[in-house]
């Protein structure tokens, strides 16, 4: 089995293959080849919360694990913490397991790129990027990243 750090991931997987992965995944639940359903949230102590969201089709089974705790904060520990763990669909044997915090952001900026390349007027002219939500300077510093590596600037 494979632990990926934050950067691997980047490295074997650019923004625009991660982008027609991610197509390729959207279409798939569509067509009913990919059963994800929503996350489920439990609470735990200390005022935290636990969220599951698998995703499995007929090769892969993927869960990203999280946990909450705002109250991480004034023990100077992550408030967000998570992984997401590939196995295979047939066995069960894990493949992986990658960072859920890079997972997350990679996946942010590559549905921006998708979003761009399937609605914008001009796909390859100027990009607008609005970052608002927890985690705003990741997610646009890898969207930028993301629309930049489809096209030289």
């Amino acid at each position: 089995m494979e632990v990926l750090d934050a950067r691997e991931p980047a490295a074997r997987l650019p923004y625009p293959e991660l982008a027609d992965s991610i197509r390729e995944v959207m279409d798939g639940r569509r067509d009913g080849k990919l059963d994800a359903p929503s996350r489920v949230v439990l609470s735990l102590p200390e005022g935290g919360n636990l969220l599951v969201m698998p995703a499995v089709d007929d090769e892969r089974a993927i869960t990203k694990l999280v946990t909450v705790y705002p109250g991480n904060a004034q023990r100077e520990l992550p408030t967000i913490q998570g992984e997401v763990v590939v196995m295979e669909a047939r066995t069960g044997t894990r493949l992986g397991i990658l960072d859920g915090g890079a997972a997350t952001v990679r996946r942010t900026a590559a549905l921006s790129l998708l979003a761009a390349r399937t609605l914008a007027r001009r796909p390859d002219g100027p990009l607008l990027i609005l970052a608002p939500g927890p985690r705003p300077a990741p997610t646009w510093r890898h969207s930028a990243r993301a629309s930049a590596s489809r096209r030289s600037c």
